[in-house]
């Protein structure tokens, strides 16, 4: 049995101004959920609740007089109560409403991610894959449980917490000291990990916690207010008239840190790690101040309210979001309907449900937390909601001939040829074969990203680098293909979710580790292929005639620009913006061919995503401003006879895109002639290459 050393029992009674900044939170998060583009930096509510939960564990574990494993299990059952009933019960209400509700692709998508968030370890990420990153996650809108992440970070914090208090009082360390060092260990890692780290493990985030139990330890200790048993002296009084011209000025320092939160951090452009750094220690210095005086604007009724169902808005607002967007696309008057529905269903939730559970017995809350983690469970399975057919073993694929003629002949044998190169050969087609990686610059870059070099003794003079995100991977061994004969060395560069041509990369969607104009200073190549998908290039822009103005396209026109000032590149040729396919686009137009029992060409384009307008756009302007680039279009080679883009081939039911939206095999054969024009125009421009 360990007694407390530190600080004084907290007998006060709840805060208002702590519900408020709680409300505060979860409307920034709710903005920047269904208004990206009007409120960025809207995340940095999430960091708010990081810190308001390291303030209310500390003042829970400072009313124990000991830490033992009866207040051990009080606290953890106490926890427990209060996040489980709720979190699974949402859990349960996500899978029935997507299957009444949305397509049941959506179910397949969902599949693991609900598994990791019943498990609670939805922010566990064992490798950094850019294209799985939160916001490449908000951008999909099709995971219904990406917001958990936050919640299991929380909770994970809860079982760690408590020893930590342990740990503090066992060797009777000072208080302020034990967190303070802990915090900063914890903020050390989370500004010098890798980006994907720093977001979703719980020790990248303790300092946040940590900021929270400070706070605390601050209110306690230092108290502003002092009463005294006697009349005060002279000195005592003077000092009194201190205390009180100094309280005087909370309030104003208050007004102007919660006008940095609503105003400044909402909309300004910064780094991430800097701005989450800055919001964290304003929100801590928020809930000091509010401990010696009111805020009005955190704790009024209506914040308070808000803060009270702050837990059941946070868990219905994504799903309610990702719904919508399903239906609506981005009509922003749908998701103003859809943020406000989303505050009532959590009225409903926190009245009907919230409020009555946490008056249960011990055995009601075990039994209910228990049959609703069951039946979260269940609601996974896939055998449940819609068959998994392994179509590799179902069909045999071997020596069957596609009918060209009549595509309704040949479901089976074009399901299984689709299963094999769109679903199972994903990962094996973003590598280019053959090709040799290099480690440069960074370790920590592996195969197939990072730079390659095709081996062999090649007889030709062109230094030729095909450089760009996954597609470069994926299409860089058509454009080896074509351009072999005249080819003196050939490299590729490749980099998840990271476009050659943006300065600005989201470090939340691209860890670039490597910087392009090292590689191609590295290489010095003659001719640039810059082969990639757009992701933050296909923003939209006001004004075509004002391009000249449009950040995006400025930094396509500085990136060229470093490219011709080098002297060494004779050309770049870079791949015009297309459109996308459907998340797990392989596997949809499968299940249609599977239930249905018909060709493609009935199913239309229903996966295409037209997303390409305004880099189409951009791309145009830059070939016109660029002197040494030239563009290329896959767009006429993917479209049907009817010029309809659907992206599979009507006449043999084959998908040209796969799961991740990459060619597949199908399509790497129906673009790869554009290479080969590409190499002839080369040559005849280049004839010194030939």
């Amino acid at each position: 049995m360990l007694e407390k050393t530190a600080l004084p029992q907290n007998n006060a009674p709840k805060r208002r101004d702590i519900q408020g900044l709680r409300a505060w939170a979860i409307i920034l998060v709710l903005l920047y959920h269904f208004f990206p583009k009007y409120f960025p930096n809207g995340y940095i509510g999430v960091d708010m609740f990081f810190v308001i939960s390291g303030y209310l564990i500390a003042m829970i574990c400072y009313k124990f007089e000991t830490i033992n494993l009866i207040t051990l299990r009080t606290f953890y059952y106490r926890r427990i109560k209060r996040i489980f009933p709720l979190y699974y019960l949402a859990m349960v209400m996500i899978f029935i409403s997507m299957y009444l509700l949305l397509p049941k692709s959506y179910y397949a998508i969902n599949a693991s991610s609900g598994k990791k968030a019943i498990l609670l370890i939805t922010n566990l990420k064992f490798h950094v894959d850019a294209e799985q990153d939160y916001e490449k996650l908000l951008a999909n809108a099709e995971d219904l449980f990406t917001h958990a992440w936050s919640l299991c970070v929380e909770i994970q914090w809860y079982f760690i917490a408590p020893l930590l208090f342990l740990i503090q009082r066992r060797f009777s360390v000072p208080a302020m000291a034990f967190f303070i060092g802990i915090g900063w260990k914890s903020l050390t890692f989370h500004l010098f990990t890798n980006q994907t780290i720093a977001f979703n493990c719980v020790f990248a985030r303790i300092w946040q916690f940590c900021a929270g139990i400070t706070a605390f330890i601050i209110t306690k200790q230092r108290p502003i207010e002092q009463k005294y048993s006697e009349p005060p002296s002279k000195d005592q009084s003077n000092q009194d008239e201190t205390i009180r011209s100094d309280k005087a000025l909370l309030p104003y320092i208050a007004y102007f840190l919660f006008g940095l939160i609503l105003f400044t951090f909402s909309w300004l452009t910064e780094e991430p790690s800097h701005l989450r750094v800055e919001i964290t220690f304003v929100t801590a210095i928020l809930i000091v101040i509010g401990e010696y005086h009111e805020i009005l604007i955190l704790s009024n009724p209506l914040m308070a309210f808000i803060g009270d169902i702050s837990y059941s808005l946070y868990l219905v607002h994504w799903p309610v979001y990702v719904i919508f967007k399903s239906y609506f696309k981005d009509n922003i008057y749908a998701f103003l309907i859809g943020a406000l529905l989303s505050v009532v269903i959590s009225i409903i939730i926190y009245y009907v449900y919230e409020r009555p559970y946490l008056k249960f017995s011990p055995l009601a809350i075990l039994i209910l937390t228990i049959g609703l983690i069951g039946w979260s469970l269940v609601l996974t399975q896939p055998d449940f909601v819609m068959r998994k057919t392994d179509y590799s073993k179902k069909y045999d694929i071997y020596g069957a001939d596609l009918q060209h003629g009549d595509p309704s002949k040949n479901l089976s044998i074009a399901i299984a040829m689709n299963h094999l190169e769109g679903t199972v050969n994903v990962e094996k087609s973003n590598a280019i074969e053959h090709c040799e990686h290099i480690e440069f610059d960074n370790p920590v870059v592996k195969p197939p990203t990072g730079l390659c070099k095709m081996p062999g003794n090649h007889t030709g003079k062109l230094r030729l680098l095909v450089i760009g995100n996954s597609w470069a991977c994926n299409q860089g061994g058509i454009v080896y293909e074509a351009f072999r004969h005249i080819i003196k060395e050939f490299y590729a560069f490749c980099l998840v979710a990271c476009e050659p041509l943006i300065e600005k990369q989201s470090p939340n969607i691209c860890f670039q580790a490597i910087k392009w104009e090292k590689v191609v200073s590295h290489v010095q190549p003659d001719l640039v292929i810059m082969l990639h998908r757009p992701i933050i290039g296909k923003g939209s822009f006001n004004d075509i005639t004002q391009l000249q103005t449009d950040d995006v396209y400025q930094q396509h026109l500085r990136v060229t620009q470093w490219y011709e000032s080098q002297g060494y590149i004779k050309k770049i040729y870079i791949l015009q913006a297309m459109p996308i396919c459907h998340w797990q686009c392989t596997k949809l137009m499968n299940d249609f061919m599977e239930n249905e029992k018909k060709p493609l060409k009935e199913f239309g384009n229903k996966l295409v995503v037209h997303d390409d307008y305004f880099e189409r756009k951009r791309f145009e302007k830059l070939a016109e401003d660029c002197k040494i680039c030239e563009l290329y279009d896959y767009l006429p080679l993917l479209r049907d006879k009817d010029g309809n883009l659907t992206f599979y081939d009507e006449s043999t039911n084959l998908v040209f895109m796969d799961d991740a939206n990459h060619l597949t095999k199908f399509g790497r054969d129906k673009v790869k002639i554009i290479y080969n024009q590409l190499a002839e125009n080369f040559t005849k421009e280049f004839p010194e290459f030939s």
